[in-house]
């Protein structure tokens, strides 16, 4: 009896072991098929002649399990374009202080009695990309409430924050007049940028008017352009002059045209910062009866300053790419750890140090700026997708993933992947350089699987719509996927 007992349990559990050499077969087969098929269909995906010659990185991971999904030159090196503010945000985050604020700090080194300031006013900066002409006017506002009607000393401009490199390293010459390159300064005014409107003259062959947003007469004009009833001429161009705060406008507008709109960064954003102040502290009747000036000044008593949240400046750095918070993100970086003006070399330096301590290898990249704006930049998928990873696995993820742009909702992400699976889904940061295209970030799988990606498009003459609809497909197919 005993023995045939024995002899059926015997059996039983050698069903049982085959059952389950059978079941992990099943799984690993599935988990294979899926993996085949992911591959399959991303490389279906980018066999488009469009790309045949282009450099294509890709890499996806599961950053609970850290499986590779699929990896296509994960390895090589690419320019990251904005895609490297990704590493400047994620530092930021945990080399700053959660409730870091920064500062614009008004001061004076003298007395203030009976609503003159014996001595000078002073504004010291502190690296806010966001300080605006609107801030601008709370200062003067602030300095009426006060009570101050007449500084006898100077107006004194404290920019000794940063270092006095104002240019990145590896940025082109001739993006100097764009917008997205600004001149990096710890004093910013409306991120050192100016907004100017070109309209016709009600005179035919008279040059088009001119209006500067805020109102201003800081600029030098060279108006070579004039109005014109013939809409075959050549359209208006506007640019400021390499080096200088010249604006120079050509070409001909036509007479029932619409009026145009202009973006252009400033050279000198610190003069223009006082030149607008010097303009507002008249309008309010603030008597200076000193110079205005740029200096370092320690010795002052603080009477009031403005403050911004870390947050807000991480937000709108990968939400809207900007660039100027990027690059003053990275060299407050060095300026808080290092006690010491901020520069971009010891910004990269302490980003390196956080990004290895994030199992990064940094010898296997090459960074120049904070932004993506450099074309010395050189960044593996492999590297942004273990950033990537590493963060999602960090008590601070929430707020990291909370500054990236959301598919079809916010962002530079705003218009793209509507009506996919990826839409409000996905959390990227975009980049995009002339003849690159990247994409990189998180997406959450029809498994409710959370997946790291990073695409890397680079030296690609096709357009870059052509581009973000390759980069489009294979998100789409991310969130529709199954991992297990």
């Amino acid at each position: 009896m005993k023995s045939n007992y024995f002899s059926l349990l015997k059996q039983t559990l050698q069903i049982l072991i085959l059952l389950l050499i059978l079941a992990s077969e099943f799984i690993f087969a599935g988990q294979n098929n899926t993996q085949t098929s992911l591959q399959n269909k991303i490389d279906n995906i980018i066999n488009d002649k469009s790309l045949n010659v282009c450099s294509i990185g890709i890499e996806i991971v599961d950053v609970e399990s850290d499986k590779v999904l699929y990896s296509l030159n994960g390895e090589k090196l690419f320019h990251p374009a904005s895609n490297l503010k990704l590493l400047t945000t994620a530092a930021a985050i945990h080399l700053l202080p959660s409730k870091f604020q920064f500062k614009t700090i008004i001061s004076i080194n003298g007395t203030l009695n009976s609503g003159s300031v014996q001595g000078d006013l002073i504004i010291s900066g502190f690296g806010d990309p966001l300080f605006s002409n609107t801030d601008l006017d709370s200062i003067v506002f602030k300095i009426k409430i006060i009570g101050i009607h007449q500084i006898n000393g100077n107006i004194i401009l404290d920019g000794s924050y940063f270092d006095s490199l104002k240019w990145g390293r590896g940025w082109m010459w001739d993006d100097e007049p764009d917008p997205t390159a600004p001149i990096i300064s710890p004093i910013c005014i409306d991120q050192n940028t100016v907004k100017i409107k070109v309209s016709p003259n009600k005179i035919l062959s008279n040059a088009p008017l001119i209006e500067f947003s805020p109102p201003s007469d800081y600029f030098r004009t060279m108006n070579g352009a004039y109005t014109s009833n013939d809409t075959s001429l050549p359209k208006i161009t506007l640019t400021r002059i390499r080096g200088t705060d010249t604006i120079l406008l050509n070409g001909r507008i036509a007479s029932n045209d619409s009026s145009q709109e202009f973006h252009i960064s400033l050279r000198e954003p610190q003069n223009y910062f006082l030149h607008l102040l010097t303009d507002k502290l008249k309008s309010a009747k603030i008597e200076v009866l000193g110079k205005i000036t740029h200096s370092q000044n320690n010795k002052t008593r603080q009477i009031f300053s403005l403050s911004r949240s870390i947050d807000s400046v991480l937000h709108q750095a990968n939400k809207m790419s900007d660039n100027l918070c990027a690059e003053n993100l990275l060299k407050t970086i060095s300026a808080e750890v290092l006690h010491k003006p901020g520069s971009t070399s010891d910004g990269i330096n302490l980003l390196k140090d956080f990004l290895y301590k994030s199992q990064i290898d940094t010898s296997l990249m090459f960074l120049a700026d904070g932004s993506g704006a450099s074309w010395y930049n050189a960044l593996s998928p492999k590297s942004i997708v273990t950033l990537l990873c590493s963060e999602y696995k960090k008590t601070s993820f929430k707020r990291y993933f909370e500054t990236l742009s959301i598919a079809g909702v916010d962002g530079t992400l705003k218009n793209r992947l509507k009506g996919t699976s990826a839409e409000n889904n996905v959390h990227a940061k975009t980049g995009t350089l002339t003849g690159n295209n990247c994409v990189s970030g998180y997406v959450r799988t029809a498994d409710n699987k959370m997946v790291a990606f990073s695409i890397l498009i680079n030296h690609c003459p096709a357009s870059q719509r052509v581009m973000r609809d390759v980069e489009d497909r294979i998100i789409d197919l991310l969130a529709r996927m199954s991992v297990k």
